[in-house]
């Protein structure tokens, strides 16, 4: 900006002009002619005037001292150049009013502009009143030193960071106050977060102990002992989830944060704007504000559920994977239980067999080994009856004696394996004492399977919802930008 033309009746100044050159300009004349009018003349038409000070001893008031010495109405007019254009500023007003209307408009079209006579100074200028009169507004009696927390601030900020716009100040506050979010005292998300993790720390110690106690019954049947390891496995799957949880609310309070942290930067940019707008513009923006408000409880309600949902659904993969049956379909697992169950009956079934076939071989062998025994001891006894007789009596007892032979190589029986050592192998592999519990355990890998799909489905809706809430929320951000930078 650029001051080119002034026209004033201002003081002692009676509808006079001053134009001013490019460069610096030197105003020399005698006293009271009209120097520091001229310069008071310059803040009124960039800051207006203030009507509510009132005069008191030892004390003028500006629209006192400056009352045109014409009697006629304080008003003026400012030429400025800006932007390549000529912007003519005017203030007009009545006698108890001094140039409170106030009119800004191009000097080649006359179009006016919608900046409002208390803004037209810090728009033009860039900086309030207040830094005005301090720095480039040089009076001739000097100021009343007092506190002026805007130059403060600006000076503050170009110290710390080197830009009059980025306050170190602000910026520690905006820590300090994240801090206290994060923890304050005794409150805040770290401290709940803290006292959730102690208490999973104690429910884990309480859980130890009854391990502890456990180990005392290791004389316990066999089927308790699977139960025993079965509870172990189930409990390392809730202690991975309760850390998998504790580090996801640690991981959502740093995108809390972040996320603070860039709604305040909109903010500020928004309410700059919101600031800078006209009240039709001001309207438009609540409106879309309203918008994006009424959409984000949906948002917010749409990503907590599908982070449960989530959640849930990796919770029931892990729980499938970690099944005996994991990456068999439930068919296949269902099949092979029922294939153990029928081997299991034919091991039964064949060492029933096995059992009787053994009952009869030893019978028939210790039927034919009396048989021999008898034939022998006849044979002796003939032979002391009748010294002189012939030894063809041990004939009929050799023969006995050769079947017997024969008999017991060729009819042992021999024990059918392929059953009992098929169902064996099947239940080493899936660890399980019999049958009947493999069984169990394929349907409650069918109820494994089921539970993931239905996760799985109600993943599926959540993401969808959420991908509808966050395309709401986009559009609604979209439009409330578009509106802002219009």
């Amino acid at each position: 900006m650029i001051i080119r033309k002034l026209r004033a009746s201002f003081g002692a100044l009676d509808k006079s002009e001053l134009t001013l050159n490019g460069g610096l300009n030197i105003i020399e004349a005698p006293n009271e002619s009209g120097k520091s009018t001229w310069c008071a003349f310059i803040k009124v038409m960039l800051y207006g005037l203030n009507t509510s000070d009132r005069d008191r001893n030892g004390y003028i008031s500006d629209k006192t001292h400056y009352r045109p010495w014409s009697g006629g109405p304080m008003e003026g007019e400012m030429d400025v150049s800006l932007d390549g254009r000529i912007l003519t500023l005017r203030r007009t007003g009545t006698g108890s009013s001094p140039m409170r209307r106030f009119s800004a408009f191009y000097a080649d079209t006359g179009d006016e502009t919608q900046i409002s006579g208390t803004d037209i100074g810090e728009s033009l200028t860039g900086v309030s009143e207040r830094v005005f009169e301090r720095t480039a507004f040089i009076r001739q009696a000097g100021i009343k030193v007092d506190n002026a927390y805007e130059l403060e601030k600006k000076i503050a900020s170009i110290v710390a960071s080197g830009d009059e716009q980025t306050s170190g100040t602000e910026a520690d506050k905006n820590l300090k106050d994240w801090q206290n979010a994060l923890r304050h005292n005794k409150t805040g998300l770290l401290p709940r977060l803290e006292e959730e993790k102690q208490k999973a720390e104690d429910k884990y110690d309480a859980i130890s102990r009854g391990f502890e106690s456990l180990s005392d019954a290791r004389s316990e049947v066999e089927r308790l002992e699977k139960v025993r390891e079965q509870l172990k496995d189930d409990l390392k799957k809730h202690e991975i989830f309760e850390v998998r949880d504790e580090a996801k609310r640690v991981l959502d309070a740093k995108k809390a944060l972040s996320d603070a942290e860039n709604r305040l930067k909109d903010a500020k940019a928004e309410a700059e704007a919101f600031r800078e707008a006209t009240p039709e513009r001001r309207d438009e923006i609540k409106a879309a504000a309203a918008a994006l408000a009424a959409v984000a409880p949906v948002y917010v309600s749409a990503r907590d559920e599908h982070e449960r949902a989530l959640l849930e659904a990796e919770k029931a993969r892990i729980a499938e994977s970690e099944s005996v049956f994991s990456g068999m379909s439930v068919k296949e697992a269902e099949e092979l239980a029922e294939r153990a169950e029928k081997l299991e009956k034919d091991a039964a079934d064949s060492e029933e067999r096995a059992r009787k076939a053994a009952g009869s071989y030893k019978r028939t062998v210790i039927t034919l080994a009396a048989v021999t025994a008898f034939l022998l001891i006849a044979a002796i006894v003939l032979m002391l009856a009748a010294p002189g007789a012939s030894p063809l009596f041990f004939i009929p007892a050799a023969a006995v004696l050769i079947a017997l032979i024969i008999f017991a190589v060729l009819k042992k029986p021999k024990r059918e394996e392929n059953a009992g050592a098929e169902i064996a192998e099947i239940l080493e592999k899936y660890g399980v004492p019999d049958s009947s519990a493999l069984s169990l355990r394929a349907k409650e890998y069918r109820d494994l399977v089921s539970a993931r799909e239905n996760a799985e489905a109600a993943l599926r809706t959540a993401e969808t919802a959420r991908e509808n809430a966050e395309k709401l929320a986009a559009e609604g951000q979209t439009k409330l930008d578009m509106t802002v930078a219009a």
